[in-house]
């Protein structure tokens, strides 16, 4: 069985559709993002921070002598495998301005 439309009302859905985004009411302008970056890439840097488990090698972090080790199991059926695992913190950072999330 073959559904058929009027040509009056698939002529009014068809306008509905394509002009409803040219009579919507434009949104308020998003207020302007903040966003404050701050890169540590330097031994000096890297030493700021708090290490456990890893260690600075040619100014980048690298494994040391591990905290752990955990052990991952492959979603799409593959060998559960283990991770070891250390820990680097930053120093605190200011963004410059002030937070309210």
């Amino acid at each position: 069985m073959r559904l058929t439309l009027p040509r009056t009302l698939l002529a009014a859905a068809l306008t509905a559709v394509l002009a409803g985004p040219l009579l919507t009411v434009p949104a308020e302008a998003a207020p302007a993002r903040r966003i404050s970056y701050t890169e540590w890439s330097t031994r000096a840097d890297f030493r700021a921070g708090e290490m456990a488990g890893v260690r600075i090698v040619r100014g980048k972090l690298q494994m040391g002598t591990p905290l752990g080790t955990e052990f991952y199991p492959d979603p799409h059926g593959g060998p559960t495998k283990p991770y070891d695992y250390g820990l680097w913190t930053s120093p605190w950072t200011s963004p410059g301005y002030g937070l309210t999330e």
